[in-house]
């Protein structure tokens, strides 16, 4: 929808907050910092167009991929939308911001539409009914494959203080993940929640 150059005026991102548990040592968040800059970020400013729609987002993606479906990566936004819809961050924002924050970020980095669906999924079966059978059925089992994955990496609890560093998260991840897109999605969704630390105080 287009908004009219006042209503431009009045739209401010709120921040967003992560589902992840924070990392609170000063050792991982810098760590974390320099691998936010590699990806070309900005730590601590939010990614352009946090509260994108669906419309600019497939837009963007079809621009570069020309194997991405348009009607696809709609579905996707409106599936994804639809499943979070009783949930909100502790922001007060709506939970969809985060994973649209998530796919946007990976779209400015021109990933394949697969990832990027994969960005707007990749909470919904981890935080509701959705199943994997579900997502092979609207999506297939490209996509599947890389939302299980980002799951399973997302369910991944690491105690012992030596190995909360950013060396030894990366091992852990690589040696857990068969395709290198579920990092990209994982390091992307890791960078949006560590924004909204603030709300974890």
């Amino acid at each position: 929808m287009e908004l009219s150059g006042s209503e431009k005026s009045l739209v401010e991102p709120a921040p967003a907050q992560g589902t992840d548990d924070a990392m609170t040592s000063q050792s991982s968040l810098l760590n974390t910092r320099h691998l936010a800059e590699a990806f070309g970020h900005t730590f601590g400013k939010k990614a352009p167009g946090l509260a994108i729609e669906a419309e600019a987002l497939a837009t963007k993606v079809c621009a570069y991929d020309p194997k991405a479906s348009h009607d696809q990566l709609i579905e996707a936004y409106e599936y994804a939308k639809y499943q979070h819809r009783e949930q909100k961050r502790r922001s007060g924002e709506p939970y969809i911001n985060h994973p649209v924050s998530v796919a946007n970020s990976l779209a400015d980095m021109g990933l394949d539409h697969h990832t990027v669906i994969t960005a707007l999924l990749h909470d919904v079966v981890e935080d509701t009914d959705a199943t994997l059978e579900d997502i092979v059925t609207k999506f297939g089992p490209e996509v599947a494959a890389l939302v299980d994955g980002v799951t399973k990496l997302s369910m991944l609890k690491v105690r012992e203080k030596a190995s909360q560093s950013a060396e030894n998260f990366r091992k852990l991840f690589l040696a857990m993940s068969k395709d290198i897109r579920v990092l990209l999605v994982k390091l992307a969704d890791r960078l949006d929640n560590m924004r909204s630390l603030g709300y974890l105080a």
